[in-house]
């Protein structure tokens, strides 16, 4: 068998992670439960509660995460 030309030769992060792959992988479930856990803030996975909220300007929201749904108290546009 022909050895590849030195061009198509992963290097340096790119040949580490192929070469590592995946040693142990998480279960979907064990997965799911462990962010829950990071997002709520307990072990109680069917709770909804968020672990902490901050009410902020809009001007400083960029970037964040909503507690709750929003909604408008009016059809927007307002024309039909």
């Amino acid at each position: 068998m022909a050895s590849r030309d030195s061009s198509h030769r992963m290097e340096g992060a790119d040949r580490e992670r192929t070469e590592a792959g995946f040693k142990v992988r998480t279960p979907v479930d064990e997965a799911r439960r462990i962010l829950q856990e990071a997002i709520v803030g307990s072990e109680d996975v069917d709770s909804d509660v968020p672990c902490g909220t901050e009410t902020v300007d809009v001007d400083r929201a960029d970037g964040r995460v909503l507690a709750a749904p929003v909604t408008s108290a009016r059809d927007v546009p307002h024309y039909r």
